[in-house]
């Protein structure tokens, strides 16, 4: 159950991350990849999505297999 848990959270949040970060880094700046960053992820559309990562970053305190998944999409 814990694996699957894991792994439902990564799909989830990888899928964020790749809505919300360009994959071309080089047209703009770092200053404005994150105001738009922060525009896209201020919106009700990812309000479910912020709560799975605050509930997930709790049971990874505990879930040696959380742990390691919500460490991987906080280093991306």
């Amino acid at each position: 159950m814990e694996d699957l848990a894991a792994e439902a959270f990564g799909t989830a949040a990888g899928a964020e991350l790749d809505t919300l970060v360009p994959t071309d880094r080089a047209a703009g700046t770092p200053t404005e990849h994150l105001a738009c960053l922060f525009a896209l992820a201020m919106g009700a559309a990812y309000d479910d999505i912020s709560r799975l990562r605050i509930n997930a970053r709790h049971l990874s305190r505990y879930r040696p297999v959380s742990h390691d998944r919500v460490g991987h999409q906080e280093a991306l």
